[in-house]
């Protein structure tokens, strides 16, 4: 096994011989670690093989929009918009194929261009598409840094060093269908997709859906608001979890938090505080928060979450704030509650419409 550093001068020509030679590199992406191949039946069945399965799906990756098109049949609107205003980007888009290849499925094929500007560079000097997977066994998360890479695939013959990567996959959307449909959300939101193509895309039903609801202690606020959340999204694939951004771990909901929700059958009791991460917030896709100053704090963490954060109470115009019933009366509890229902109840119908 060798292990190359990114900047190292023979990067571009040792990844090339090892591709050429129908063998198997560990590469950084934009998002996160990959497995890449030739674009070549023999190495597409290796690359199966070493990722666990047979039967998943992979794509390819290409330097430039004109490959895309010589690649792929782009036919709508939509279709081109996302290529020319998206791309690059942390974005796999589903394509009819112009011909079968290794990695064609039902005549479709994923491909995307990263946005890392080596990789880019990397592919333009190579001149051919490349497959590309995530660096994990099959159902397992992506792996973040080098020695993770050498634990699980310890006879790659080259891994290069980009350091610890902590995003997650790129988003994949299938634009042979109408409208466009969601199927794995990832780095990049689908509010970035939906600014762009000024339509409403569509989640699969097997697809997770991810809300993260910020206040200060999560103690009051946000449990309050995730339990109304679960009660009006239950039967749909979405987690609705909390956290403050100066919380404590493991501290219970405030008792008239758990008074005012029982009052409308709805128990949080069980609820345990965690402070807001870095983490929570690149994993989540959606992010509520009830004050301005949370935003800010959540886009300190992950300055790419701008575009997935929004102010609950009138979402999701992004102007107005709930305040702070802490160590009020259970009234006060229940005015804020008030002030939250009707921007939860726009929350669960924007995810509701998308599941349909």
């Amino acid at each position: 096994m060798q292990i190359i550093k990114l900047r190292d001068k023979a990067l571009f020509t040792r990844l090339k011989k090892i591709l050429d030679n129908g063998k198997i590199a560990a590469i950084p992406t934009d998002t996160v670690y990959g497995l890449i191949s030739r674009l070549k039946a023999d190495t597409v069945a290796r690359l199966a093989r070493i990722k666990g399965s047979s039967g998943q799906r992979f794509a390819v990756m290409v330097s430039n929009r004109e490959a895309i098109k010589g690649l792929t049949r782009l036919i709508t609107k939509t279709q081109k918009k996302v290529i020319e205003k998206i791309l690059p980007g942390k974005i796999t888009v589903i394509l009819k194929a112009k011909t079968q290849l290794p990695v064609t499925y039902n005549g479709t094929l994923g491909i995307r261009i990263p946005a890392a500007e080596w990789l880019k560079e990397f592919l333009t000097f190579y001149n051919e598409p490349i497959v590309a997977t995530s660096a994990n066994h099959h159902d397992e998360p992506p792996l973040r840094d080098i020695t993770e890479l050498k634990r699980e695939f310890p006879k790659l013959p080259l891994l290069v060093d980009g350091g610890e990567i902590d995003h997650r996959p790129s988003t994949v959307i299938d634009l042979t269908h109408y409208p466009p449909r969601i199927l794995r959300i990832g780095a990049l939101p689908i509010f970035n997709i939906e600014m762009v193509i000024k339509k409403k895309v569509k989640i699969d039903p097997d697809v997770y859906f991810s809300i993260l609801v910020v206040c200060t202690g999560n103690s009051c606020r946000s449990p309050m608001a995730v339990g109304i959340l679960r009660n009006l999204l239950r039967g749909l694939p979405v987690f609705v979890y909390s956290s403050g951004t100066v919380a404590d771990l493991g501290l219970p909901a405030a008792d008239n938090a758990i008074l005012a929700l029982r009052e409308r059958e709805i128990d949080i009791s069980s609820h345990q505080s965690q402070p807001l991460s870095r983490e929570l917030v690149i994993r989540s896709d959606l992010i509520l928060v009830m004050e301005k100053n949370h935003k800010e704090k959540v886009i300190i963490l992950d300055p790419e979450a701008r575009t997935k954060t929004f102010l609950l109470k009138d979402f999701p115009r992004n102007r107005d704030e709930i305040f702070d019933p802490v160590g009020r009366p259970l009234n006060v509890y229940k005015r804020c509650l008030r002030l939250m229902l009707p921007g939860l109840e726009k929350v669960a119908s924007f995810i509701r419409k998308r599941y349909q």
